[in-house]
């Protein structure tokens, strides 16, 4: 398998497991993380031995979201150009944008939270299962943070327009149950067996002609 420094990648037949590895951080999305999420999205976009993907986090949570202040320093450290800061603003929409264009079904197990950027990434995946106690957040809007990610559309299309609105204009944290109910996730798990619930959706796909 590939190496990677913050993505834990494996295979069992036609099943990739992507796991975020920055349990120390809260498996937040740092420019590191992101750039092996979409170089892997892009290896494994077309892959024909690859039936199913399932994306998680290590440890009890899948992700705090973007790491604003990694992205924060590393801009002050190295006195970007204007087109460096425009590849760095396009990092997000261009990660979710390669899950999205991966053609093998794309599952995410979540678990405790799933904020920001996060959640930005999980609504480009095909299914989304959550653990309960996990919920969703997108606290861009009330943080005064432009919401740069491109997930709108991809919200609507899932919830609808209303419900979209209330979740990136409040910026409050909806809970698993609500989720489901939404439509933004699809199942609801115990805590702790969204990872075995998604396996579950993935086997089903491998079986499938």
């Amino acid at each position: 398998m590939e190496e990677y420094q913050h993505l834990r990648v494996t295979q069992e037949g036609g099943i990739v497991t992507a796991a975020l590895n920055r349990p120390e951080a809260r498996n937040a999305l740092n420019p590191r993380l992101m750039q092996e999420l979409t170089e892997f999205a892009r290896a494994y976009r077309s892959r024909a031995d690859v039936r199913a993907i399932v994306l998680c986090g290590a440890g009890d949570f899948f992700s705090a979201g973007a790491d604003l202040s990694a992205s924060t320093d590393a801009r002050r450290a190295a006195n970007p150009s204007l087109l460096e800061l425009r590849e760095a603003v396009l990092a997000g929409p261009d990660l979710c944008k390669a899950w999205e264009e991966i053609e093998a079904v794309t599952i995410v197990a979540i678990e405790g939270y799933c904020i920001g950027g996060a959640c930005a990434l999980a609504a480009a995946c095909d299914f989304r299962i959550m653990g309960e106690g996990a919920s969703m957040r997108l606290p861009e809007v009330p943080l005064g943070i432009n919401m740069s990610w491109r997930s709108a559309p991809r919200l609507v299309s899932l919830i609808g327009p209303a419900r979209a609105k209330r979740l990136v204009m409040f910026g409050e944290s909806v809970n698993a149950e609500t989720c489901v109910s939404w439509g933004l996730a699809d199942e609801l798990t115990s805590k702790g067996k969204a990872y075995e619930a998604a396996r579950a959706w993935a086997d089903k796909v491998a079986a499938l002609p």
